[in-house]
């Protein structure tokens, strides 16, 4: 019993330490361009009906399946435009991944 929980907690471990960091919806904040880690539109989408195995996006990288872009003006959140993951480019380099459009 002690061996196996011992060999799952390593192979948790192991697949656990592979898990892909998600590209950022963009927000645009007094002319500058920032990363957003929080996901504003989730709530919206999961509201009518969309859930994440719905958008067509196979990366590991891009679970949502889209990258948003938002701008803050007089402290209000605008969504600017939605695109989808499939031509995204991450750390320079672009990810080609195998999505549909949103």
């Amino acid at each position: 019993m002690k061996k196996g929980l011992t060999t799952i907690a390593i192979i948790l471990t192991i697949f656990g330490l592979r898990e892909s960091p998600q590209v950022p919806d963009i927000l645009i904040y007094k002319g500058d361009t920032l990363s957003l880690f929080s996901n504003p539109l989730e709530p919206y989408l999961k509201s009518k009906g969309f859930e994440d195995n719905d958008r067509g996006c196979n990366s590991s990288a891009c679970w949502r399946g889209y990258v948003a872009t938002w701008v803050l003006r007089n402290d209000s959140l605008f969504l600017m435009s939605i695109k989808s993951c499939s031509n995204y480019v991450v750390a320079g380099v672009v990810t080609g991944l195998e999505c549909e459009k949103f």
